[in-house]
């Protein structure tokens, strides 16, 4: 099958691109800058389409060389005269914004009646004009079970890179020099100020577990601040060190193929944040044998709540700078405790992150397209 689809970011681009191309031997492009550029001035909306450039994936380590060029470009792009003189078989939107950019091209396509719409998303709670987009491709679960009935839907795991799982064979201990060192990798931490309540009574469960035939099961938490906890930490614990990494962050964005080696220097890693974006470090760190640091209770039913498992891939705590600074103290004041602790979650990502059953299930759903 012959797919395109908008460039939101590089993980949700390059996860697509693994399940669809490398897996299943499917066609998958994006538009090249050009075409970008032009969807957004048409339409008034400065980046709602991002422009995927050639080399885009040349420093992500995430994308198998064999689909790079000798140069390490990704040469699935193409301009908005190539979309139209293509014959596809469906399209990925990706965001939600980008539906009146995909209506109005697929008006003008000259096969655009045939052309199937599938929405794809990793952001919490996120809905689709469901007339017009009929096919749910998503790894966000509330988004999945908000959706109408008669959508064609699939709640999967978004492949994270092979480098995190396939090429990272075996496990390597925390040196006795990183033992101190717990790194953050949520982009645009210090926006996270708050104050932010943990309300169940707006969600879209009404404060009822949905798994328990409507037993109250959460409650309303807060208010709190990701940031200032972090930086309540750092002065807490003065003999560890703390490095945030990531957009507008103090360590800085790093490309994805140093990634590997950033976790393997970090003894844990911290994940607090106010809403389920899928968690693509959350889940690379797991797989790297680093356990992160997660909000007791929050990712019970999200996407990333099946791989975390207290005590084994994760550690649980409660959302204050107390809480969190016990499970640091515990953890990194022995380093064979620590790396008790580590090789059993690498051992355990290994077996919880099955990308070819994830990519199986996939070929099931586009077998059913709306």
């Amino acid at each position: 099958m012959k797919f395109f689809a908008d460039f939101h970011h590089g993980g949700a681009a390059r996860g697509l691109f693994l399940t669809l191309k490398h897996r299943l031997g499917h066609e998958l492009y994006f538009p090249e800058s050009t075409f970008a550029s032009w969807a957004c001035d048409y339409f008034k909306k400065p980046g709602t389409w991002l422009g995927i450039c050639p080399t885009a994936f040349s420093s992500n380590g995430g994308i198998p060389t064999q689909y790079l060029t000798d140069d390490e470009i990704f040469p699935f792009v193409m301009n908005m005269d190539e979309f139209m003189s293509t014959e596809w078989d469906a399209v990925f939107i990706t965001r939600t914004e980008s539906q009146p950019i995909f209506k109005h091209l697929l008006d003008k396509h000259p096969h655009g009646k045939k052309i199937k719409r599938i929405g794809s998303m990793g952001n919490e709670n996120t809905a689709f004009d469901w007339n017009w987009v009929r096919n749910l491709m998503v790894s966000d679960y509330l988004s999945y079970v908000t959706c109408p009935d008669y959508v064609n839907r699939l709640h999967y795991s978004q492949e994270m890179g092979t480098q995190f799982a396939e090429e990272q064979k075996e496990f390597v201990p925390i040196k006795e020099e990183d033992l101190p060192n717990i790194f953050t990798f949520i982009n645009c931490l210090p926006s996270f100020t708050g104050p932010w309540s943990w309300d169940s009574e707006r969600s879209c469960y009404g404060g009822k577990c949905p798994h328990c035939d409507g037993i109250p099961d959460m409650t309303k938490h807060g208010p709190y601040s990701p940031y200032n906890i972090w930086t309540e930490l750092t002065g807490k614990l003065p003999n560890n060190r703390f490095t945030d990494f990531g957009i507008i962050n103090s360590g800085g964005v790093i490309p994805e193929k140093e990634l590997p080696a950033k976790y393997l220097k970090s003894a844990l890693t911290w994940h607090f944040k106010t809403y389920d974006g899928y968690g693509y470090s959350l889940l690379q760190s797991i797989a790297m044998g680093r356990l992160p640091i997660v909000p007791r209770r929050f990712h019970r039913y999200r996407t990333a709540g099946k791989y975390l498992i207290n005590n084994l891939t994760c550690f649980e705590a409660e959302w204050n700078s107390d809480s969190i600074a016990e499970v640091i103290k515990y953890f990194t004041s022995d380093l064979d405790r620590a790396n008790r602790y580590s090789e059993a979650c690498f051992k355990a990502g290994k077996a919880l992150f099955n990308w070819e059953l994830e990519a199986f299930r996939v070929k099931e759903f586009l077998s059913k397209l709306n």
